[in-house]
């Protein structure tokens, strides 16, 4: 059985080499990991200064962690809200775009609606009058039968 690489669905062109060459390792190096570690370190000396020299007490220390939850929360609030302001927006613009085609579907489809009434009572207008020259003719007889039916023999029948 071949052993299989486990990116075979990658294409082995220049780019991907290009990639994987030491210029890029060290880019990355010096774009990412050098400002993180550089981070770190500056956030690690700032709380050991803090700490070594008293400064502030928990009360002051919890409001300002309070402070620092509270804001990335706030910036993503801000920014929900700006996304519905903007849907909202949108839909009423969609809703102002869409009347006039949404008119002329709704009239062509009351056109559509009216010929086939027209065609349907022209298709059954023979039958139902038909069927009521029918039933005008079993009404006379039935109307004629009670209309003798008092003088009908009862020994007779």
């Amino acid at each position: 059985m071949a052993t299989e690489t486990e990116f075979d669905f990658i294409p082995q062109d220049e780019l991907l080499e290009g990639l994987r060459a030491s210029t890029s390792r060290r880019q990355v190096r010096t774009q990412i990991y050098l400002p993180l570690i550089l981070g770190l370190l500056f956030n690690a000396a700032l709380v050991i200064i803090l700490i070594s020299t008293n400064f502030g007490t928990v009360s002051a220390w919890a409001d300002v962690s309070m402070i620092l939850l509270i804001i990335p929360t706030g910036i993503m609030g801000v920014i929900v809200l700006a996304a519905f302001l903007l849907l909202t927006y949108g839909i009423f613009r969609l809703r102002h775009a869409l009347v006039i085609p949404l008119r002329q579907a709704y009239l062509y489809l009351e056109q559509f609606g009216g010929g086939v009434m027209r065609v349907t009572d022209a298709m059954t207008r023979p039958w139902i009058k038909l069927n009521a020259n029918f039933a005008a003719v079993g009404a006379f007889f039935t109307g004629l039968s009670k209309f003798f039916e008092p003088f009908k023999d009862n020994n007779n029948g």
